[in-house]
């Protein structure tokens, strides 16, 4: 292993660790126990992963079939649209036990309100692992960032997705305490905004494979991405707040009260 692979994969390292220690400190917010968040945020951690592998293979072979052999094994918009649907499916195994056990169920939304600060955090490290080593860099100028297998300077578009990720996590964490989000829209919303900021984002990105370049209606493959998450997540969010009965979290009850 390179020194300049250490130094990506290091990046995936204190994403996690900046993940865990926002889980813990923060799910009695949520009305989530410690060991249940670290559960779920090691689970979402795999996921994330998993699901990035998942998708630079799919890409992979759309690529081959496209006749380029361009390669990608890690696409991180695998875990912004897999990370969900595996943790939604795990909620729901757990909550079929909790059945079977007579035991209160767990509340999805909220633990998906919980995680997904997680979920962006460790993208955005892993974006900056990629400036590191010089992958998934911009298009070729006369400013930014020099880059030496190209001998020639770049656009610095993975700095600009990490400081634009940096500020979307602030605007969702804002709207969420002035009570601007319901249960349950976190998740939404944060991606939402993501898939805009990537769209943007992927005007500067350098393709070196045409087929994938200008891939379906002048529009690159990953920005075909963005819009298929981008149109799940506006009918997601109409569907979230149309089950919201109310806006904020339930009022945890006085236990202290005394009996009369």
């Amino acid at each position: 292993m390179t020194t300049a692979d250490k130094a990506y994969y290091s990046m995936y390292i204190i994403g996690f660790a900046i993940m865990m220690a926002y889980s813990v400190i923060r799910c009695k917010k949520y009305y989530i126990s410690r060991p249940r968040a670290v559960i779920y945020t090691l689970l979402t951690y795999v996921y994330g992963v998993g699901g990035a592998m998942l998708r630079g293979r799919i890409y992979t072979a759309i690529a081959a079939a496209k006749g380029s052999g361009d390669e990608s094994k890690v696409a991180i918009f695998g875990a912004v649209i897999f990370t969900p649907v595996f943790l939604i499916i795990s909620m729901m195994i757990e909550n079929l036990g909790r059945r079977l056990l007579k035991k209160d169920k767990i509340s999805m939304r909220d633990t998906m309100d919980l995680l997904t600060p997680g979920i962006f955090i460790i993208l955005t490290c892993a974006k900056f692992g990629c400036a590191l080593i010089g992958c998934c860099h911009g298009i070729g100028c006369s400013f930014g960032i020099y880059h030496p297998d190209l001998h020639m300077y770049v656009f610095p578009v993975q700095i600009c997705e990490v400081v634009s990720m940096m500020l979307m996590l602030y605007l969702v964490s804002q709207l969420e305490s002035h009570g601007k989000l319901s249960r349950g829209e976190k998740y939404i919303v944060t991606a939402g905004i993501y898939s805009v900021i990537r769209f943007i984002w992927e005007f500067f990105r350098y393709y070196d494979v045409p087929e994938m370049k200008h891939y379906v209606l002048g529009m690159t493959y990953w920005q075909n991405d963005c819009m298929f998450v981008l149109c799940c997540m506006i009918i997601g969010f109409f569907i979230v707040h149309q089950m919201s009965q109310y806006r904020g979290r339930p009022q945890e009850p006085d236990r202290k009260r005394k009996r009369k």
